[in-house]
């Protein structure tokens, strides 16, 4: 049984970048935006968030969180694991808004509601852009690949 070659550059490079891109704002606005949610309601909880959003801007200018994901873009289930979290994070962010949206006149009376349907709203809406980024960055780099 012949083994194949290990590709030398990334499989899917733009999927790679969309799916860098994607994970970092996701997760820049859950905790900065989390935190600021949490300040605005009196939970000190939202300074740790805050300082979790700057470590999580640091960590991705790290070197080693860098060469990791280099090595993730030659990864042949690149594609799978992108779609699989960013499908869990859409599930995760877009009930809040449905129910939210349900009973929009309730939730505009009150400051703490009209903040979490604007947070899941915009988690939800980074999610799906994600998604939706994705799914044309793969198919633009399959595109580019060679028929075999």
């Amino acid at each position: 049984m012949k083994s194949q070659p290990v590709p030398k550059g990334a499989r899917y490079p733009r999927l790679a970048h969309i799916s860098k891109v994607s994970a970092f704002v996701v997760l820049l606005w859950l905790c900065l935006g989390g935190g600021v949610v949490m300040l605005l309601e009196g939970n000190a909880v939202g300074i740790g968030m805050i300082m979790l959003g700057f470590a999580a801007i640091a960590g991705f200018r790290a070197r080693p969180i860098q060469r990791l994901l280099e090595a993730e873009a030659r990864s042949a289930s690149l594609p799978v694991r992108t779609f699989l979290v960013q499908l869990i994070v859409l599930l995760l962010a877009a009930p809040l808004l449905v129910v939210s949206l349900g009973q929009l006149p309730f939730y505009m009376m009150h400051p703490s509601f009209q903040r979490g349907l604007i947070f899941s709203g915009v988690a939800s809406l980074i999610a799906l852009g994600g998604l939706v980024a994705g799914l044309i960055a793969l198919r633009r780099d399959r595109a580019d690949q060679p028929r075999r």
